[in-house]
């Protein structure tokens, strides 16, 4: 920008000046005074540039300190001045901005830059050696087989790096070495074959698989097979690596491995499926797709199979018999094959009955228009899709509303309402294939916020087609529930029996744990068909519903289940199996433990839905009066909400806080690894809910919406923080 203004603005208006000035004063100074003011201006601008030079060359080091120069067009990243900051940037103190520089750099074949690699790759930072030594590979590859053999300097600093305490290290020169050597590496690299870390005995496989010809195929080929038929996991997980590494020619053995019975080869089976990309493992990724142990890494392997896997997924995608975990999986994996197949795809799963898996695919349908710059659908087309929504959205809620006093319940509440907003945020996504994403984006975001609703309402309105207008906006305006009914002609409504039925049909389990909370609060018996048909359900929560609900409504049968079930239960419904056959036995249901954790402040903000996980892995814990329940500078392991009664935190023997009902404490360490900076005991008889960290961490991983409760949660506290410190300050 500061280019172009300097040559269209800045330079045509100093000639015009100066043109200017020439002709007002060269009569009055005369030829001699005026070249004697020439030469004074001449010399202050010489005296300015260095000046210049060296803010311009601050400012371009603060931008690559800022995140590189990833906007930066190509031409001007090979400006002198550019490249002239980046190397002087390699030989700077900061890590981040060493780093950064080499990204910018890539690989470099003048002189100096490969002699700042060399330099790097002896770095006391082992990212900045792991990536100088990658990029000293990349070198001699460009430079040619006749240059990379003869490059004594380079082989040097690789086989020093062979040596590095650190196993990144040691891996990434394995790689570089034999890309450069080939089949003269076979001697060196022999001896890495049996390193002790297996990152760096997967690269040396692969290394001389790929590099080394004939001999190196036969040392590492050997050493292969030993590893694929080894009792011991850890071998059959570097074997996949290596496998990975070889791209199709691997595929064969890889199969075998997607198979294998130990997760931890499985899980590297599969990340080296997505190095492959070979379409022959599409129907074992998706498999792996089905287990939540594997499923991340699948869907990137189903991505990087490209368009062969669309079919054999859309097919998954269609069919309500699939397992939910399964279909709600592929509008993932089909956002990110970006093509005319996927969208269509897409497109033909628009009628699916679940409302999420329906909403993932909007979702996916748009990002994927986007990316192909596709055309809108047709008005038609979106209002169809838009009238459905909001028929389905507002005949649920008002059905809920009539037959609310004959099966409401807290929880049915908070499903009832996030089927309903989920029915919104569909409609929002069915209108980003017809208006630019970006405005509706924004309206997604703000539209629950009190304070900008009635701005995002303006932006919606004003983003949306005429046609479109009269149908969208009465949805999401702040009129009654009755009105919104009777404005969209929905007049059939579902009693209570039948409502409550619906639920129980669900294929999502919160639901299906919220109805059978509503059919035990309210002792259903019309549900009694119903809730026996889940009695055999795969989720253990929904298992202890069911006993529950059957206690509610049929005591006997509930006992009599409860006795036949409980030896092959797990803990949970093991217990209240107990409960049901003596109920002497106190035990908390994972719903009570759910509202439980959505009365603490730190998932105040999270859904039922998404916390429903961890109501399942918490565990109920018991203290006497002045029990500690951890010691200040304990490695913490886990978080607690409190159930019952009251906890002291104190610090260096003075009381900080004490906690009551509902209350979360102890999350600090679990989330930073560090030592406990306080005390907790006890006050009196008191009752807490344990989540460890290790299913803590388990969860987060799979639901996103933890971590931003989580963060929102934390950022407060750190807000207020800062206040209250800007308080003292000020006092």
């Amino acid at each position: 920008r500061a280019r172009v203004f300097l040559d269209a603005v800045t330079k045509p208006l100093a000639y015009a000046l100066g043109g200017l000035l020439l002709v007002v004063f060269a009569k009055p100074l005369g030829p001699e005074r005026l070249a004697w003011v020439s030469l004074v201006l001449v010399a202050l601008w010489l005296l300015a540039i260095p000046v210049v030079k060296r803010r311009y060359m601050q400012k371009l080091a603060g931008t690559l300190r800022a995140g590189g120069f990833a906007m930066i067009s190509d031409e001007a990243i090979t400006d002198a001045g550019r490249r002239a900051v980046l190397l002087s940037a390699l030989e700077g103190s900061d890590p981040h901005l060493v780093l950064v520089a080499l990204d910018e750099l890539g690989t470099s074949d003048d002189p100096t830059g490969h002699a700042a690699l060399r330099k790097l790759a002896e770095h006391a930072e082992p990212a900045i050696r792991v990536a100088a030594i990658s990029r000293l590979a990349g070198t001699a590859d460009a430079a040619g087989a006749a240059e990379r053999t003869a490059s004594p300097y380079d082989a040097q600093v690789l086989r020093a790096a062979l040596s590095d305490l650190v196993p990144e290290v040691r891996a990434a020169a394995v790689s570089a070495y034999a890309a450069t050597l080939e089949d003269e590496a076979v001697d060196t690299l022999a001896p890495s074959l049996d390193d002790p870390a297996p990152i760096v005995r997967s690269a040396a496989l692969s290394g001389l698989l790929r590099y080394a010809g004939f001999e190196g195929a036969m040392v590492a080929g050997t050493r292969l097979a030993q590893l694929l038929v080894s009792q011991q996991a850890s071998d059959r997980a570097t074997a996949a690596q290596a496998l990975g590494a070889l791209g199709p020619s691997g595929t064969r053995r890889l199969s075998a491995l997607l198979k294998d019975s130990d997760e931890q080869v499985r899980l590297a089976a599969l990340k080296a499926a997505a190095q492959t990309g070979d379409a022959r493992l599409v129907p074992q990724l998706i498999e792996a797709l089905r287990d939540k142990g594997t499923q991340r890494r699948a869907q990137t392997a189903l991505v990087a199979a490209g368009s062969v896997s669309i079919e054999p997924l859309s097919r998954i995608l269609l069919d309500p018999d699939s397992a939910r975990p399964l279909r709600l999986a592929i509008p993932r994996v089909l956002r990110q094959v970006t093509t005319a197949e996927s969208y269509a795809a897409l497109r033909s799963a628009v009628g699916v009955r679940d409302g999420q898996v329906r909403l993932r695919v909007f979702s996916a349908l748009s990002r994927v228009r986007e990316r192909l710059h596709r055309g809108p659908e047709s008005v038609s087309t979106v209002q169809a899709w838009v009238e459905r929504e909001i028929h389905d959205s507002v005949a649920l809620g008002a059905s809920y509303k009539r037959a609310r006093a004959a099966i409401g319940t807290p929880l049915l509440d908070d499903a009832i309402d996030f089927s309903i907003e989920r029915g919104g945020r569909r409609i929002l996504r069915i209108l980003e294939l017809r208006s630019e994403p970006g405005p509706l984006r924004l309206v997604r975001t703000k539209l629950d916020d009190a304070a900008r609703r009635a701005n995002a309402l303006e932006v919606l309105d004003s983003a949306l087609d005429p046609a479109l207008r009269s149908v969208v906006m009465p949805f999401f305006d702040d009129i009654p529930l009755r009105d919104k009914a009777i404005y969209y002609g929905v007049t059939k409504l579902s009693g209570a029996h039948e409502l409550l039925n619906e639920h129980l049909c669900s294929t999502n389990p919160y639901t299906l744990m919220a109805a059978l909370d509503a059919a035990r609060a309210h002792r259903c018996t019309f549900a009694l068909d119903a809730v026996l048909k889940l009695r055999d359900h795969h989720d253990p929560a929904l298992r202890e519903g069911v006993l529950l609900a059957l206690a509610a409504i049929d005591p006997a049968r509930a006992r009599a289940l409860a006795l036949q079930i409980q030896a092959g239960e797990v803990t949970q419904v093991a217990r209240i199996c107990a409960h049901l056959i003596q109920p002497e036995i106190h035990v908390y249901t994972t719903v009570e433990k759910l509202l439980m954790l959505r009365a603490a402040p730190m998932f105040a903000k999270i859904r039922s839905e998404d916390l429903a996980p961890l109501a399942q892995v918490a565990e109920l814990e018991r203290y006497e009066a002045g029990e500690v329940i951890f010691e200040e500078g304990e490695i913490g392991d886990a978080l607690y909400v409190v159930a019952r009664g009251e906890v002291a935190i104190t610090h260096v023997g003075t009381t900080l806080a004490t906690l009551g009902r509902g209350e979360a404490f102890g999350e600090m360490s679990v989330l930073d690894a560090e030592p406990r900076s306080a005390t907790a005991a006890a006050v009196g008889d008191t009752e807490l809910l344990r989540i460890g960290s290790e299913e803590f961490y388990e969860i987060l991983r799979e639901q996103i919406e933890i971590a931003e409760g989580v963060i929102h949660v934390l950022s407060g506290r750190l807000r207020e923080a800062n206040k209250n410190l800007e308080r003292r300050t000020k006092d």
